[in-house]
């Protein structure tokens, strides 16, 4: 067996509902880029059965695939599609990134629901608040159906100036407490009580020091030999062995989204071992002292061993570690009714 992804479905309950409790607002969850390599499907299903009233997805082959499980949550589609016919008959919301997004949804026969999204600092995407107006009319002239309005915050630091603008910006808009409204993210949903409901992704998955990880990252021993001091392991020999001991391999690799340049850690209990040799496109070998039954799992992360630890070791984020990991690796998901 290669490497696996271990995810706590009752934690990622918990945090939805503690987020929800914290908040008394619904919530759009946020389970684009495979949750954030959690598991699209695994969290879908959790937070189905928790109700949640929105989702949110980058692409439209995600949509689908929640439809395709029977999940019928109403969806918002966070990237670009025209593909029009097929949105509809998905039911899925689409997200409006610009005018002319806007002009080329605006020719849909079809009755697709939208939400207007507003660039009040991002400059990434959305209606300028100059041309809100126009936006408006395009849709007002079209089958369109507008049901929200949104932003997203640059940073932290810039939410008070951003979100000011966001409010005055949104008052132009006839009927605006008949749409839903959402700007805040896991970063300033705790500043923001005037969204009618908060898009969290971050904190779902225990990503923001708050709440609890819901990932765990393992791997079976698939290779165990003995070795003696001075033998050179794998590619050009760039590792060699301290001390006499042994040398274990795991099926984990760059082609699994794990970083190729950075040395890797496993755990054995309170056991550490040391990655030995260049990291290869589906597999590392690690080198120890101890002598390890061939059934033993090596952790790489776990609640001991956290990605914002590993993250820190990496000079990144800890999500871009876990949005980086293949879907070719199996996910097993621990939920206790």
């Amino acid at each position: 067996m290669r490497a696996y992804i271990e995810i706590d479905g009752n934690a990622l309950e918990k945090n939805y509902l503690d987020i929800k409790k914290e908040t008394s607002k619904d919530l759009i969850a946020v389970i684009k880029s495979n949750a954030y390599g959690h598991g699209l499907i695994e969290c879908a299903k959790i937070l189905y059965k928790n109700k949640v009233p929105f989702f949110a997805v980058a692409t439209k082959e995600e949509a689908i695939l929640i439809r395709k499980n029977l999940i019928f949550t109403p969806i918002l589609l966070l990237g670009e599609c025209l593909e029009l016919k097929t949105i509809y008959s998905y039911k899925i919301t689409l997200l409006v990134l610009g005018l002319e997004h806007l002009i080329k949804l605006a020719e849909s026969p079809y009755p697709i629901s939208i939400h207007l999204f507003i660039d009040v600092g991002m400059k990434r995407e959305g209606i300028e608040i100059s041309k809100i107006q126009e936006a408006l009319s395009i849709i007002n002239k079209s089958k369109l159906i507008l049901k929200g309005v949104c932003t997203h915050y640059s940073s932290k630091e810039n939410y008070e100036v951003e979100h000011s603008l966001f409010l005055e910006a949104i008052k132009t808009i006839p009927n605006i407490n008949k749409l839903s409204i959402h700007s805040s993210s896991s970063s300033t949903y705790s500043l923001n009580s005037d969204d009618t409901l908060h898009r969290i992704g971050l904190s779902l998955y225990g990503l923001d020091n708050m709440h609890t990880p819901i990932l765990s990252l393992k791997a079976p021993i698939i290779r165990k030999i003995k070795v003696s001091k001075g033998v050179f392991v794998g590619y050009d020999g760039k590792g060699i062995t301290p001390d006499e001991g042994y040398i274990y391999t795991i099926g984990l690799g760059y082609a699994d989204g794990w970083p190729r340049n950075f040395k890797t850690k496993a755990y054995v209990g309170d056991k550490e071992l040391f990655q030995i040799g260049q990291t290869c496109m589906d597999y590392m070998m690690f080198y120890s002292k101890e002598n390890f039954e061939e059934n033993t799992i090596f952790s790489i992360i776990d609640e001991k061993h956290p990605i914002e630890d590993i993250a820190l070791e990496q000079g990144t984020i800890p999500y871009e570690i876990c949005s980086k990991l293949n879907q070719r690796i199996k996910k097993i998901l621990i939920y206790k009714k």
